[in-house]
């Protein structure tokens, strides 16, 4: 009887997560308010010296963990000194920037420098893009000169930091 309910308490536990409830703009953009955010800090300092906001930072694969698709259309960060990142996709790249503003959960979120640690704070949608509850995910990496690994739900992600004109070469 004991362990039954050592077990009930701990799938309760588990399906205990917070959940924002976030407000669409007038173009069904999901909204964050700032007090939902943990990071607060604004870059300063040393933090300019770690990380580049004047380069775009793209995805790079191992081929042995990726396909054809993902290779193809790689995820591309950008930070900007406020604290803000943006998250894109090569293909997509600036598609929506003229209705798509720092406060939209599509935008990426907030980052936070430590040393050469780098945390970031998003939203992501609880049960697909038709919700507005959406779960608070912080995520964790390093930064070692040109290049940020993080851990992204789970899974290893890697990026080089690369000038706008070297990924859109025309």
């Amino acid at each position: 009887m004991v362990k039954f309910f050592v077990i009930i308490v701990f799938f309760l536990m588990l399906s205990c997560q917070n959940y924002f409830k976030l407000k669409k703009d007038e173009n069904g953009e999901p909204i964050i308010n700032d007090e939902m955010y943990t990071f607060k800090k604004k870059m300063s300092g040393n933090d300019f010296n770690i990380i580049d906001t004047t380069s775009l930072y793209i995805q790079i694969f191992e081929l042995k963990n990726s396909n054809e698709t993902e290779r193809n259309n790689p995820k591309i960060l950008k930070f900007h000194s406020d604290g803000y990142f943006k998250t894109d996709s090569k293909l997509f790249y600036g598609k929506f920037d003229t209705q798509r503003h720092k406060n939209s959960s599509y935008y990426g979120g907030k980052f936070y420098i430590e040393e050469s640690k780098l945390y970031l704070e998003q939203f992501y949608p609880s049960q697909g893009d038709k919700t507005n509850n959406y779960i608070k995910e912080i995520s964790y990496g390093n930064i070692k000169n040109d290049t940020i690994t993080l851990i992204i739900y789970g899974k290893n992600e890697k990026y080089v930091k690369k000038r706008y004109e070297d990924i859109f070469k025309k």
